[in-house]
């Protein structure tokens, strides 16, 4: 695409890299795009990409300078016309720094709030085959670390400790599911370069700094926490971005040296999920030549239920009427309040009106109902006409009810 082919580089802006004339390691990025449409439903379209070739400055896989680097996509169409695959909003661009820990996460999310599953695996050369790495690295160690290097299936996490300098290898494979069906998957293939820092790197402690990056809450609720940044290095200035992953919340920043984040959201019905809404931090501060850049990713559990009522009227003006509420999801046990103080699934002897009905599961997230109780008949008006008996024993009397309103049958 045109104008693409930007530097990339978390460099300050006093430096150049080699993409530029520099000496300092870049990355450029370009992006190319192109309409293709295709004849049939299928369960297994692949969409590849191919170039040759791969960085002879690659110390840790055999003859990288003769092996391709090969990616691709599946889609399954057959059950789903539509779809968006998983989007990685994070630049593949990472230069940890040895004798440190630090982060990095591709910040895949999907437009469809499918579900995501991550793989590391190694980065292929072609449809069947792959990159044959050294002995002492694979596709789940491709490179030195102490401890070794840590992956999260469920988020995309990658954590490493880097013990030297060297250039390596890795894939990431994203696989989405809807309604438990696979319909796609899209591979990142990625070089990282590990570099001995004059910095020590930002950090985030987690939610409200607990060390804690999962939140679970109600739908309905709002959900409002800190993400405070850290750095030991005197007047560096920490910059914090999100990659926007969850449509409708919020993240804003203050603008202090070492600022603070605030993440905000309140889930509707249509977020109740057992899979988590997960989004990234990127944490950065002005180091030079090479800023000291960690990605962190936050997940978000929507826990609640829906409920639907029934409801019987009240008759004759008295308070006989009924409402029943029916939990639908959540965890039992369930316990119930009334606005007339009944805490019983089944509400009675209400009289005609309105009335709240709250239901709340085990996991204490609540559904509130409004529940309306309509008068039904009115009142009967009985008149009673009849002849006297005048002996005891006399069966000639008669009595005769003339009866307006009320509700048949009468009895």
């Amino acid at each position: 695409l045109p104008g693409t082919g930007v530097d990339v580089t978390p460099i300050c802006n006093t430096m150049q890299t080699t993409c530029t004339g520099g000496n300092n390691p870049g990355v450029e990025e370009y992006l190319y795009e192109g309409i293709i449409t295709l004849p049939a439903a299928c369960t297994d379209w692949t969409f590849s990409f191919t170039l040759c070739c791969r960085n002879n400055a690659i110390n840790t896989i055999q003859n990288p300078g003769n092996e391709n680097i090969y990616v691709e996509a599946k889609l399954n169409n057959t059950v789903y016309a539509c779809n968006n695959s998983p989007t990685f909003s994070n630049a593949p661009v990472s230069f940890p720094c040895v004798g440190q820990t630090s982060c990095f996460n591709h910040g895949a999310f999907d437009a469809d709030g499918d579900s995501l599953y991550y793989t590391l695996l190694a980065p292929a050369t072609g449809p069947n085959t792959t990159v044959n790495y050294i002995p002492g690295y694979s596709a789940q160690q491709p490179l030195q670390s102490n401890p070794a290097t840590t992956f999260n299936p469920t988020n995309g996490d990658i954590c490493m400790s880097p013990t030297m300098q060297e250039v390596t290898v890795l894939a990431v494979r994203v696989d989405e599911y809807r309604d438990g069906l696979f319909i796609g998957s899209v591979i990142r293939d990625i070089q990282l370069r590990t570099v001995v820092c004059n910095n020590n790197l930002p950090y985030l402690a987690g939610i409200n700094g607990t060390g804690v990056y999962a939140a679970s809450v109600c739908v309905g609720n709002t959900l409002n926490f800190n993400i405070p940044s850290y750095d030991i290095d005197a007047g560096q200035t920490i910059t914090l971005n999100w990659n926007n992953a969850i449509p409708n919340a919020t993240f804003t920043t203050n603008a202090a040296q070492l600022p603070t984040g605030v993440f905000s959201w309140t889930p509707t019905v249509n977020d109740i999920s057992p899979n988590p809404y997960c989004f990234t931090i990127t944490v950065s501060d002005d180091n030079c030549p090479i800023n000291g850049v960690q990605i962190y990713s936050f997940c978000v559990t929507v826990t609640g239920f829906t409920s639907t009522t029934s409801s019987s009227s009240a008759n004759c003006g008295l308070a006989n009427g009924s409402a029943v509420v029916f939990p639908q999801g959540g965890t039992g046990p369930f316990t119930y309040n009334s606005s007339n103080n009944t805490n019983n699934q089944t509400a009675n002897n209400l009289a005609a009106g309105q009335y709240t009905i709250t239901v709340t599961d085990a996991n204490g997230c609540s559904s509130f109902n409004t529940v309306t109780i309509n008068p039904g008949s009115a009142p009967a008006n009985i008149n009673l006409n009849g002849t006297n008996i005048v002996c005891f024993g006399d069966t000639t009397g008669t009595i005769t009810a003339n009866v307006n309103g009320g509700q048949q049958p009468y009895t």
